[in-house]
């Protein structure tokens, strides 16, 4: 028993550390947040799916986006209306690793790296979705910086969670 908690706690101290230190900056930076541990976060790898059943920290920036802290990556997600996305300039974002899919259905994919860029619009245009998804996608334990760079942009847009 005790080898299977170091194992547990060899992979969650680094993921808490860096947490804690992201909590931190958003309080300096007077963010209105609140976060927690939860599971059954699907995941995709090599175009097949994944449940995730062990828990990971989200932290919900109220009114902005989440940013989810997973085991081999750190993640940023928000939501957008419908009318929002097709008017969208995707090319803005285009640096960076994202997806953009249902939020009803969040399997349908509108973009991932795998589909063309140019025809996301189209696609959200065609649908029955009210508003769609997007994440991105950074290294595991990403710089900081990175993170609260991308949650300032992503407040100039007018993003959303919840």
């Amino acid at each position: 028993m005790k080898q299977r908690m170091q194992i547990l706690n060899d992979i969650y101290r680094p993921v808490y550390e860096y947490l804690q230190s992201l909590l931190k900056a958003l309080k300096e930076l007077d963010y209105d947040y609140q976060w927690g541990f939860y599971n059954n976060h699907s995941m995709r790898e090599d175009n097949q799916w994944f449940l995730e059943y062990y828990p990971i920290p989200v932290v919900t920036i109220k009114n902005i986006c989440d940013i989810g802290i997973d085991m081999n990556r750190t993640f940023i997600e928000f939501k957008m209306k419908k009318e929002k996305a097709v008017l969208f300039h995707w090319e803005i974002i285009s640096d960076y690793k994202f997806e953009v899919y249902g939020v009803e259905d969040y399997l349908s994919d509108f973009y991932n790296a795998a589909l063309k860029l140019d025809d996301i619009s189209e696609k959200i245009s065609r649908s029955n979705e009210k508003e769609v998804g997007i994440e991105f996608e950074f290294s595991y334990l990403e710089d900081k910086s990175n993170l609260l760079n991308m949650v300032k942009k992503l407040e100039s847009m007018g993003t959303y969670i919840l």
